[in-house]
């Protein structure tokens, strides 16, 4: 009886595995490096909808690995301490599981963190290596090349837009824990207010952020060499002064997060905003700004509270169950919302011929850059690039029914027209 219910008891764990998404370890080329990474598949008919997960600062692992062991998570994280987070791995299997193909890959600092030019690196490289992500995804039959999101994590919420920009096949953006606030400023708190709640010493504090303030005020001035590091000195510190990396990267990085709202603005697509409200790195009021700052039509901000900047609770190293189910229904619905929500503000006349449909610009300087023509479930039937013309005829045969025209550029718009033969 006991052999039986073993038998039993193996059988059901290896159907349960047999449901569960495929890992399949991957590389692909960004600039002249090769990047590794594991592509996470699910069980079931394909194409997929994907997202690629893209890092916070440091040189992550494709996992976004972190092992809290040191003084000051004791003080942040006394029912974390001693445990290993890695919070990418918690959303791939997740959304696996719920059908979404997933792309997470070790970032270039971590792989090749030790023949890279620390002088010369910066954002913008990170900005490359996602969009060499999309490239590979979109040769994979498993992945619906037109439902690819990026999702970043702290960091990671400032590039994804960039890698976006100029490019007609990002469906959607998710934001998870990101910055408005310049990070020459918030970066300063950060170390300001360790010093004041782990150590009980406001005026050290004071001391390392008004350095950091200092230095990063001279690379806004442009007086700050570009090869030159950031440098803090610590009093009683043996290793001073602490190198914080080369003004390049701050260059292009301050100058990433200044421009985010209107980064993410200009790319046109659904965007999702998710905040811990117990994140001690990024203050959740950055989802406040990105809230009154974003497209209302398309944007969705969710707040989680207890959530802190790895996404879990307090206490559990897991991301959280909630984030993770909120964050699976959106990228479910992200082909459809922008059907959902129509524009109130007409920005063109659609003219339905035989065999075609000319767009009527209502102003010759309409600023749009690019069209997509839906149909009523959302799935894309016709997309490309808008000159400066007033009008565009796109050689389309459409049957009779509801379709939507979205136009992106300086602003989104989704417009309702049908067609009646």
């Amino acid at each position: 009886m006991l052999r039986t219910l073993t038998f039993l008891t193996i059988f059901s764990f290896v159907l349960l595995q047999n449901n569960w998404a495929q890992n399949i370890p991957i590389t692909f080329q960004s600039d002249n490096l090769t990047l590794n990474g594991t592509l996470t598949i699910p069980t079931g008919q394909g194409p997929f909808p994907a997202v690629i997960l893209v890092h916070g600062s440091g040189p992550s692992d494709r996992d976004q690995t972190v092992t809290l062991s040191d003084g000051n998570s004791m003080c942040l994280y006394p029912q974390l301490f001693g445990k290993t987070i890695k919070n990418f791995k918690d959303i791939a299997e997740y959304l696996g599981n719920q059908g979404i193909a997933v792309l997470r890959y070790d970032k270039r600092t971590f792989t090749h963190g030790a023949s890279l030019d620390e002088k010369t690196i910066s954002t913008y490289d990170f900005a490359n290596d996602i969009e060499a992500a999309i490239d590979f995804l979109k040769t994979r039959s498993e992945v619906n090349a037109e439902c690819i999101v990026l999702a970043g994590h702290s960091q990671g919420s400032v590039l994804i837009p960039v890698a976006a920009m100029g490019r007609n096949d990002v469906a959607g953006l998710i934001s998870l824990a990101g910055t408005v606030t310049p990070i020459d400023s918030i970066l300063p708190e950060q170390f300001r207010d360790i010093y004041i709640q782990c150590a009980n010493a406001p005026a050290l504090g004071e001391l390392v952020a008004s350095q950091f303030y200092n230095q990063f005020q001279q690379k806004r001035q442009g007086t700050f060499p570009l090869d030159q590091q950031v440098e803090i000195n610590v009093p009683g510190n043996p290793s001073n002064p602490v190198p914080f990396g080369y003004g390049l990267f701050w260059r292009d990085w301050i100058e990433m997060n200044d421009a985010v709202i209107d980064n993410y603005t200009s790319i046109g697509v659904p965007i999702l905003i998710m905040q811990g409200e117990n994140d001690f790195n990024v203050p959740p009021d950055n989802a406040d700004k990105f809230e009154a700052g974003l497209p209302a039509t398309r944007t969705t901000v969710l707040k989680y509270p207890g959530i802190n900047h790895f996404l879990t609770t307090q206490n559990d190293p897991k991301v959280d169950s909630q984030l993770l189910a909120d964050m699976a229904d959106w990228i479910k619905n992200t082909k459809t919302s922008s059907v959902k929500n129509i524009a109130t503000e007409k920005a063109a006349t659609v003219v339905v011929k035989d065999s075609s449909i000319l767009v009527n610009f209502d102003t010759a300087n309409h600023g749009f850059t690019r069209f997509e023509m839906l149909d009523v479930n959302g799935k894309t039937i016709s997309k490309g690039p808008i000159d400066r013309a007033s009008a565009v005829e796109i050689n389309i045969n459409l049957t009779p029914g509801q379709y939507f025209l979205s136009l992106t550029g300086k602003k989104h718009l989704t417009q309702p027209f049908v067609v009646v033969r």
